[in-house]
C-alpha cells in the first residue's frame, strides 16, 4: 500500500452549488471516453512489454475504466479512476518462469492497471481531463507471483482529504512498500464515523455502512442494511456477476449528503449521492443485529472512507 500526497490548493465555492443541481440521491455512471481519450490512444498504440521484452499477447480485453474515487477538495472535484486491461501470453515467452505440462495451463493471464486523475465538472461530476499518475519508485518491477495470473501497475486508488493538510492518494500494488510511517489525526468533533465495508460471498458482493467510533479504542458501534448500489458482471471473469466495489466515501456537510465513489463489475466507474438521513436509515432496518449506540439520532457523523479530521 501506498499513500502520497498531491500537492492542490484551492478554496470551497462553487463545487457545492453543482452538487445542490443533482438530485438528493442519484446513482451517475460516469463517461471517460473523452476526458481520457488522448492516454488511452497512447496505449493502445503501444506494444506489450514486461520489464523491457515484448510479448506476445492474444485474448486481448479492454482498457475498462473501473474502481474510481471521487472527492471535493476545495472548488475542484477531483476523481481517480483505474483502468484495467486482460490478456494472455504464453508462459514460455517468459524464460524463468514455471512451465506445467497441463496443456490447459500454458498461459498467463495479466490484469495491467493505470491509475488516472482527472477533473470533473461539478454541475454533471463528468470527468473534464485526465492525466496518468503513478508515484511507485518501482515502476515496471513488480514482483511474479509465478502461479499463470500476474498484476501490474497501480491498483484500486482511494482519495483522503484531510482538513489543514492537504490531499493523498492512497493505492495498492506489489511488491508491499518496505517503508512504513504513521501519522496521528488530530483530535475530532465527531461522535462516530461512517465507514463502508464489503463483504464477498461465493462471489457476490454486498456493501454496507458500519458506525465507527470516533476516538480510541475505535469500536464498530453499528453496521446497517445493504447499501443500494449498481452491482455488475465482470467483463473477464462471468462468474463474478455482482460487484460493486466502493473506493471513495466523503461526507458534503453544507448539503448532508453522502458521496460514494465506486465500480460497479470492475469496468464501469459511478458516483452516488445519498441523503445522509437515507444512510442512516439503512441502521434502523437492522433491528437487533448490531450495537447501537445511546442517542444515536444526534450523533454527529464523519465520513471515514474520505476525511481524516
Amino acid at each position: 500500500m501506498l499513500i502520497a500526497s498531491l500537492p492542490l490548493i484551492a478554496s470551497i465555492v462553487g463545487v457545492a452549488a453543482g452538487l445542490e443541481a443533482q438530485a438528493r440521491s442519484s446513482d451517475i455512471k460516469l463517461d471517460f471516453s473523452t476526458a481520457d481519450a488522448p492516454a488511452l490512444q497512447q496505449q493502445q498504440g503501444q506494444p506489450v512489454t514486461f520489464r523491457g521484452q515484448p510479448l506476445n499477447v492474444t485474448h486481448r480485453q479492454g482498457p475498462y475504466h473501473g474502481n474510481v474515487a471521487v472527492v471535493r477538495f476545495g472548488s475542484q472535484l477531483l476523481l481517480a479512476a483505474r483502468s484495467i486491461e486482460f490478456y494472455l501470453s504464453p508462459r514460455s515467452a517468459l524464460p524463468d518462469y514455471p512451465q506445467d505440462a497441463d496443456p490447459s495451463k500454458k498461459w498467463i493471464s495479466w490484469w495491467v492497471s493505470r491509475l488516472h486523475l482527472c477533473s470533473a465538472d461539478p454541475g454533471s461530476l463528468q470527468p473534464l481531463s485526465c492525466s496518468e499518475y503513478d508515484p511507485r519508485g518501482w515502476r515496471g518491477e513488480e514482483c511474479m507471483w509465478n502461479a499463470g495470473f500476474e498484476s501490474l501497475g497501480p491498483e484500486d486508488p482511494r482519495l483522503i482529504v484531510w482538513p489543514g493538510k492537504g490531499l493523498f492518494v492512497m493505492i495498492t500494488s506489489k511488491p508491499w512498500p518496505l517503508r512504513r510511517g504513521s501519522t496521528k489525526p488530530s483530535d475530532t468533533h465527531y461522535d462516530v464515523y461512517i465507514g463502508i465495508i464489503h463483504v464477498e460471498v461465493a462471489r457476490r458482493y454486498t456493501n454496507y455502512f458500519y458506525k465507527m467510533q470516533a476516538r480510541p479504542p475505535f469500536a464498530i458501534k453499528a453496521l446497517s442494511a445493504p447499501i443500494p448500489l449498481v452491482y455488475g458482471k465482470h467483463p473477464r471473469i462471468p462468474a463474478w456477476g455482482h460487484i460493486a466495489f466502493p473506493m471513495s466515501l466523503q461526507l458534503l456537510e453544507e448539503t448532508n449528503q453522502l458521496m460514494i465513489g465506486y465500480g460497479s463489475g470492475d469496468q464501469v466507474p459511478r458516483v452516488k449521492l445519498m441523503d445522509l438521513q437515507d444512510a442512516l436509515a439503512l441502521f434502523e432496518q437492522t433491528g437487533g443485529q448490531q450495537q447501537q449506540q445511546q442517542g444515536r439520532e444526534t450523533d454527529k457523523a464523519g465520513a471515514a472512507g474520505g476525511v481524516l479530521d
